[in-house]
C-alpha cells in the first residue's frame, strides 16, 4: 500500500472479509508462525519446481 496512513506490518483486505472496500483487517494467528511459513514455502517450491534461493530466516 502506498497511503501515508498505512501501518507497518498490517494486513489490509476487503472490509467484509470476502468483498468490500479495502480496510485494515485481522490475521489468523497461524499466519504469524515462522515454522508454518517455512513449511508452506518449502512445499510451494517443491510442487512448482521453482526455487528462489532465499537464505533461511
Amino acid at each position: 500500500a502506498t497511503a501515508p496512513d498505512v501501518a507497518p506490518d498490517a494486513f489490509y483486505g476487503p472490509r467484509l472479509g470476502w468483498r468490500g472496500a479495502p480496510a485494515r483487517s485481522w490475521r489468523a494467528k497461524w499466519t504469524l508462525d515462522d515454522a508454518s511459513g517455512e513449511r508452506l514455502w518449502a512445499a510451494s517450491e517443491k510442487l512448482t519446481g521453482v526455487a528462489y534461493g532465499f537464505p533461511p530466516r
